[in-house]
């Protein structure tokens, strides 16, 4: 689809979908790749991985103390 190997109706009639949900899909990718190869992403996994790695740190302290 996204290289034009095959039309939607054919991915869509493959697939069992309907013809429109598989154009959102297609445009949801579209929209997404950008991003997807940026470091923007890489940035906002590294962030969300420290704010985890807080989070349990902050478990683990409150653990302790409660006991």
């Amino acid at each position: 689809m996204v290289k034009g190997e095959k039309t939607v109706a054919q991915i869509a009639s493959e697939f069992g979908v309907n013809p429109n949900q598989v154009r959102k899909w297609k445009d949801h990718l579209l929209s997404m790749l950008p991003e997807l190869f940026s470091d923007q992403r890489k940035k906002r996994e590294e962030a969300r991985d420290e704010l985890e790695a807080e989070l349990f740190r902050q478990i683990g302290q409150l653990r302790v103390e409660n006991e």
